[in-house]
């Protein structure tokens, strides 16, 4: 009987919202036509760590995991389900050593984890593809989640706080979506290098002030990455709100900006929409540009954003062209005259 009521628990997570944050559970990318798995608990044959479960499962099998805390590494090469009883008190401590989970294949699904104590990320995906990372708590590792060499991935409706660096780190891994997410205090909230083509919305990022390895701690930083969609999500209480850097034809619209040193940085990068923010409460109301020679900063697209109250006329944008900082001016044309609902 209690296997069965955890089979419909099982359920439950795939199809319903989750009460703890208020998100929506999307179905699964991956199958659950296979056997499940038992750690912990009391039943018959339950498995007494995480990875005996993984290792004795078949791909296509279900890993469930009852409350407790579970001091191990987990490695997952098998494309499966692995679920936890309960993101508050199903916890997994590596005791910062190494990463906590790490997964070498593609089509899984983690969820409903306290993932904690890294000694380098808190989850680790390494040349894998169409997984889905939902309703966890990541927290007190180096990092939250690396992407690294990983595409079409979802990563939503997860808590990520306390880390040292940042929050999500993507490194050329493309066409992943980053929705639904409370990050915060962090080195760093999202960090893309060269990684093009992901879409990042609806995420709540903040208390960034400080970051042991760089001058200024950032809300989102894209470095080297292209035709990335950063949109309807709400920034605040970070030293920098997003960084844009060597990066072009990035669509930054319908974002909220507020308390931050620095709302929007862009560096050497051509072509971008900075469209339809709020942009408001910041301690410093200019922008900065730095151009290398040759670059066409008139080209970055600037328009109807909210600069903390409704404006008739066009908003300047004060920076500088080249390394030389010739003061350059940009212009917002048409200033929105109320500031937007973002939803988040």
């Amino acid at each position: 009987m209690k296997k069965l009521l955890v089979v419909g628990i099982i359920i439950l997570m795939v199809g319903m919202s989750v009460p703890s944050t208020g998100f929506n559970v999307e179905k699964s990318t991956a199958s659950f036509d296979g056997n499940t798995l038992y750690v912990g608990g009391d039943g018959p044959g339950n498995y007494s760590t995480i990875q005996d479960a993984i290792d004795n499962a078949n791909n296509g099998d279900t890993v469930y995991v009852y409350n407790g805390t579970y001091y191990e590494i987990v490695v997952l090469d098998k494309s499966l389900n692995l679920f936890g009883e309960d993101k508050n008190n199903t916890v997994i401590n590596s005791k910062h050593t190494g990463d906590v989970i790490s997964i070498t294949v593609g089509s899984t699904t983690i969820s409903g984890f306290h993932i904690l104590n890294g000694g380098n990320y808190g989850l680790y995906l390494a040349e894998s593809d169409n997984n889905e990372i939902i309703n966890n708590k990541i927290t007190n590792s180096n990092g939250g989640i690396e992407l690294y060499y990983s595409n079409h991935n979802e990563i939503h409706s997860n808590i990520i706080c306390d880390n040292a660096e940042e929050g999500i780190y993507l490194y050329c891994s493309h066409q992943n979506s980053i929705f639904e997410n409370y990050i915060y205090r962090q080195g760093e909230g999202i960090e893309l290098i060269r990684s093009d083509g992901n879409h990042i919305s609806y995420n709540s990022i903040f208390n960034h002030n400080y970051n042991p390895y760089e001058d200024w701690a950032k809300g989102i930083f894209i470095s080297g990455s292209n035709s990335n969609n950063v949109v309807y999500n709400k920034l605040y209480n970070n030293e920098i709100g997003i960084s844009i850097e060597y990066s072009n034809e990035n669509n930054v619209s319908q974002n909220e900006l507020s308390n931050v040193s620095w709302s929007i940085i862009l560096e050497d990068s051509l072509s971008n929409a900075i469209n339809n923010n709020n942009l408001f409460e910041s301690k410093i109301w200019f922008l900065i540009h730095f151009f290398s020679e040759g670059s066409i900063c008139w080209t970055n697209n600037w328009n109807n954003n909210y600069w903390e109250k409704a404006r008739i006329l066009p908003k300047p944008i004060f920076g500088y062209i080249s390394y030389f900082k010739v003061p350059w001016i940009n212009f917002d044309w048409h200033p929105a005259k109320e500031p937007f609902d973002i939803g988040v």
